[in-house]
């Protein structure tokens, strides 16, 4: 008897996980290609981010010069006509051949959308010229940017405090904003970028081809809502006069260059004197409101002596943290840590309480792990709790079964189970073009599909649509999942003709 298909409600293309939608309406630049010229190089490919770079050879259509396969083209990639402002949850998205009825000339000078599916960005574009009948491949448009004013940090507040005197090297005195940009601060002096500078700079007044600290950043006093074209951009130095106890308590933005992200920020205290360099501030977050992850329990297990370098050992619950522990001592996330210290942070960029998300997390008192269970971790085995992943801005109900404790540590096995996204729960649907099972899996996961396609791109990814696997398979084949832990994740169908999103649960 055929084995039961199981997978969870099925996605829309145009949905991405926990991601919020980002638009780009602004700062509209034209890209163009020039008859025979060289699509290999950087001037003929329009990179629009670091996944999608569209050009187009000396004929066919145009593609995505990264992953160059033309039958998905441009891979990574919908389309639809109309405006953003339109709204996009109005808009039939498809590949591109297909929604331009397999005609280039028919789309010229006609409003459309480009949707960049793994990154969710939403980018108006107008196609105003296209060369026909193989006469060199060229073609131009005009399309809107991510540049001014397209990512405004609204979300929930969070708080960042550097201690007096706490060592400014170490993650967790640092606000690692983004890849680009970690705020911190020595023992006195100003804030910097410890990304790109080993200290504080300040180069105001005099002539130095440096600009001052925090490198990549400018600041200005109002808030968001105030319209950011209408603040004053300058370096943070200049902004608070040389005299940062000022700014404390009052509105300000500042601006990611490299990024293009403005924040809200209000500082809410300053050491000076040069008495340790302590500093806090609160800021806006990405995230648009919080994210209660109350759906299916998924239970993880890193047994004693188990490889805490194996993803399998490792509960990867975001690509952010990954939770996991040594042979010994405490737990501590992979996904930032190269293992356990004696820092009462850890694991870093989690915080956690008492109670149940169903408490209200408002009512809940969070803190560092080892703050929470008084350093005692076996007298946390049965009792609820939460956990709050903090960039992600997620909390989870947790309850850990077990740990190992004793002389040497004993191993350093634990598990817990916790609750995992919303949409965990699982039914009994089919997906096309093709079917995936077992769902729960395990070990290895079966694709098959109706006869008639030569082969199915399958991708599984993370819930924060991080790509984990992509393969290209034949009819009735499996693919090993063993290097996954267990969780949720998302997973991609992908034939000649179509794209099929749904959930796999792993669960061993």
């Amino acid at each position: 008897m055929k084995k039961q298909l199981m997978m969870v409600g099925l996605m829309v293309m145009i949905q991405s996980g926990l991601t919020a939608q980002t638009i780009w309406n602004s700062s509209p630049i034209t890209f163009k290609k020039e008859n025979y010229a060289n699509f290999n190089k950087a001037e003929n490919q329009d990179r629009i981010t670091d996944k999608v770079w569209i050009t187009r050879q000396n004929s066919l259509p145009i593609y995505n010069y990264l992953v160059d396969e033309l039958y998905l083209s441009p891979k990574g990639t919908l389309w639809a006509f109309g405006k953003i402002s339109d709204g996009v949850e109005n808009l039939k998205f498809d590949f591109w051949v297909n929604m331009i009825n397999a005609s280039p000339p028919g789309m010229l000078d006609k409003d459309m959308v480009m949707y960049l599916v793994e990154e969710n960005i939403y980018i108006n574009i107008k196609f105003t010229d296209w060369t026909t009948d193989g006469q060199g491949g060229g073609f131009s448009y005009t399309r809107s940017t991510g540049s001014m004013g397209d990512s405004l940090w609204t979300g929930t507040s969070m708080t960042f405090t550097k201690s007096d005197s706490a060592d400014w090297t170490l993650p967790a005195n640092q606000d690692r904003i983004t890849n680009n940009v970690w705020i911190t601060r020595a023992n006195q002096r100003g804030i910097f970028n410890i990304r790109y500078e080993r200290e504080y700079i300040n180069t105001s007044g005099i002539s130095s081809t440096r600009v001052s600290s925090p490198a990549g950043t400018k600041w200005a006093y109002g808030t968001i809502a105030d319209g950011v074209e209408s603040l004053t951009f300058v370096p943070w130095i200049n902004i608070v006069d040389e005299s940062p106890p000022d700014a404390v308590s009052s509105d300000m933005v500042l601006f990611l260059v490299d990024d293009s992200i403005y924040i809200d920020i209000h500082f809410t205290s300053w050491t000076s004197g040069g008495e340790g360099g302590g500093f806090s501030y609160e800021r806006s977050t990405g995230n648009m409101s919080q994210t209660l992850w109350t759906g299916a329990k998924t239970t993880f297990t890193k047994a004693d002596y188990a490889d805490w370098t194996e993803a399998t050992s490792q509960d990867r619950i975001t690509d952010k943290v990954w939770i996991t522990r040594d042979d010994s001592m405490g737990i501590f996330n992979a996904a930032a840590e190269t293992g356990y210290t004696q820092s009462s942070t850890l694991p870093t960029g989690t915080r956690w309480a008492f109670g149940k998300t169903g408490d209200g997390i408002q009512n809940l008192n969070f803190g560092y792990f080892l703050d929470v269970i008084e350093s005692e971790p076996p007298s946390i085995i049965g009792k609820n709790m939460v956990l709050h992943l903090i960039k992600d801005d997620i909390y989870i109900d947790i309850k850990f079964n077990s740990w190992t404790s004793g002389e040497n540590g004993g191993g350093g096995g634990f598990s817990y189970t916790r609750a995992s996204a919303p949409s965990a729960s699982i039914q009994s649907v089919g997906m096309s073009p093709g079917s995936i099972f077992p769902n729960p899996a395990s070990d290895d996961l079966w694709v098959e599909w109706e006869e008639g396609m030569q082969h199915l791109q399958i991708e599984i990814l993370d819930q924060n649509g991080r790509l984990l696997k992509s393969e290209k398979v034949n009819r009735n084949a499996s693919i090993d999942i063993r290097d996954l832990s267990n969780g949720l994740y998302q997973v991609r169908l992908i034939s000649e003709t179509s794209i099929e999103t749904g959930k796999l649960l792993i669960v061993r």
